[in-house]
């Protein structure tokens, strides 16, 4: 399962499951959910994201949505993102980039810092991603339109960095990428290969299923 020099049981090990399994996230309509219900029973791909205007989160979750829901539920696999904005924005994110699957907040960061996510204001090399198909200057232009939504209003940390676990159906971590900076997040293919998921072509990816 695992690809990195860091076992699962070492893995599993780094993290407080008394800690985190009683942390509160919230959902699109202000509901709490502890995150042991969040992976409870069933194998997931548990996905922190910057803020909610951040360009190389929205376009990456936007890949994200295209993985076919069809396929997760055969492998039994469920798919889950965190944010870290309050939770009215959740849904006009959730439009933005078309994703289908779980999505929670964390507004008090407090499950990122449980997971070791980082907090730096590095953007890192867009070129080197798999994702980020906007430039720079595009994105911030991109996000300053979206964020006409909500004149003036923070959506979250923008200092706040993301990470990618595969996690459960018991206290056992599989798989963790702690995003370095905005532009390190973990490829979607290499994630679906170790779950077993049948590859995915991307627009700055090649795979097997075009979507």
């Amino acid at each position: 399962m695992l690809r990195g020099d860091e076992k699962p049981e070492q893995l599993s090990e780094k993290i407080n499951w008394e800690s985190v399994d009683q942390y509160e996230l919230e959902n699109e309509n202000g509901s709490k959910i502890l995150f042991a219900d969040v992976y409870k029973g069933v194998q997931t791909i548990v996905i922190f994201i910057r803020h909610f205007l951040c360009f190389t989160a929205k376009e990456y979750v936007e890949d994200l949505a295209k993985i076919p829901r069809e396929k997760l539920e055969s492998c039994r696999v469920r798919l889950v993102i965190i944010g870290c904005g309050d939770v009215k924005f959740m849904k006009q994110f959730r439009r933005d980039t078309g994703y289908w699957a779980e999505f929670y907040t964390d507004t008090k960061m407090g499950l990122y810092k449980l997971m070791g996510c980082k907090t730096t204001p590095d953007i890192g090399n867009l070129s080197s991603s798999k994702h980020a198909k906007s430039s720079a200057v595009m994105g911030i232009i991109k996000s300053a339109i979206r964020s006409t939504n909500f004149p003036g209003e923070w959506q979250g940390d923008t200092n706040q960095q993301g990470a990618a676990f595969i996690i459960g159906p018991d206290h056992d971590c599989h798989f963790r990428h702690i995003d370095a900076n905005s532009a390190d997040h973990y490829p979607i293919n290499k994630l679906l290969d170790l779950v077993n998921i049948e590859n995915i072509c991307f627009m700055k990816d090649s795979g097997v299923i075009t979507v």
